[in-house]
């Protein structure tokens, strides 16, 4: 990119770098780095403080890193959505899917002792499509100048590096997930509750104030336009693409 001139990048980041936060919703001022649960989170910090290092070397480089919580859904025609090729999908709403159209018996809920109101894991699901949303929101802050505006909660790294949450900043536990998906579906999901899953959190939900104010950007749909999006594209696509 330095040889062809181009100094201006959005970094696709992810919520798994605060690991095993303690304060929530949590913002871009917490500390990162420290009790992550999972090599992809370890990667994804690693590549935030490369990036770091880049730009206070350079100060042409205007960087925004995009911490995003758990993206789902599909295109509401239908034609764009997330397609498992091969082996068991890692993510809640595929695997929710797949049981919905009767491709798998059971859903496997991995912990029902966590420490929460129902004893499952809570995460923060957004609509994909409001996630892309934001990829243009920081695309279009960093081309005209703007990536290491600064400002509170963390988001101004300095150096030209600036770093935004995105996520709906509300916490949706697995079983009020499958609640949701099977009103979209129609019909209920068989599920049982296993031994815990290694490397997952009890919680991520973030604040998202600082992308409202420096992104324009707050997200627009809604846990059951992610589930119902998701479905329709599952019943669309039966065998993926």
């Amino acid at each position: 990119m330095e040889e062809c001139g181009c100094k201006r990048l959005v970094f696709s980041s992810s919520s798994t770098v605060y690991g095993s936060a303690s304060c929530f919703p949590t913002d871009e001022g917490k500390a990162e780095g420290k009790n992550l649960a999972s090599p992809y989170g370890r990667s994804k910090y690693f590549c935030e403080e490369v990036l770091r290092d880049v730009a206070a070397a350079d100060q042409e480089w205007q960087i925004i890193i995009l911490r995003y919580f758990n993206p789902g859904g599909a295109h509401p025609s239908g034609l764009l959505g997330e397609s498992i090729r091969s082996g068991a999908p890692l993510n809640l709403l595929p695997r929710l899917a797949e049981v919905g159209a009767g491709e798998r018996d059971i859903l496997h809920v991995f912990g029902g002792n966590w420490p929460t109101p129902d004893g499952t894991c809570i995460r923060d699901y957004m609509h994909v499509l409001d996630l892309a949303e934001g990829h243009v929101a920081a695309v279009r802050k960093v081309a005209g100048g703007g990536g290491g505006g600064g400002g509170e909660g963390g988001g101004g790294d300095g150096g030209g590096v600036s770093t935004y949450n995105l996520g709906r900043g509300e916490g949706v536990s697995v079983l009020e997930m499958i609640r949701e998906f099977s009103r979209a579906c129609g019909k209920s999901i068989p599920y049982h509750v296993s031994e815990r899953r290694r490397g997952d959190v009890m919680r991520t939900t973030c604040s998202g104030k600082l992308a409202q104010k420096e992104l324009n950007w707050n997200p627009q749909r809604t846990l059951r336009d992610i589930c119902v999006d998701a479905w329709r594209f599952k019943v669309k696509n039966p065998d993926g693409y």
